[in-house]
């Protein structure tokens, strides 16, 4: 996780792990090569470690595809809402 605006040099309680979007289109309707948020977006959010962060983030997202162990991916992905309000007992809708 990298704090936001690290350009503005606060020190931030909130971290935040940088999104995966899907993979763009091109004009053909193809899937291309290219997140559909562009780098240069999240490095204006995040600062130029993200992309850092970004190829852990997808080499480990590979790892988990391939059926492989990764411990970070299972942090970040939750399968239930339980698993993330652990302190409800309704369910949301």
């Amino acid at each position: 996780a990298i704090p936001l605006h690290p350009e503005y040099g606060t020190s931030p309680n909130v971290y935040y792990v940088p999104p995966m979007s899907p993979l763009a289109f091109d004009a053909n309707n193809e899937l291309t090569d290219e997140m559909r948020i562009p780098d240069s977006i999240l490095e204006g959010y995040f600062g130029k470690d993200v992309h850092r962060v970004m190829g852990i983030l997808l080499a480990e997202r590979d790892e988990k595809k391939k059926g492989n162990g990764s411990e970070l991916m299972d942090l970040l992905i939750s399968r239930k809402w339980q698993d993330r309000y652990a302190e409800f007992i309704n369910h949301p809708v």
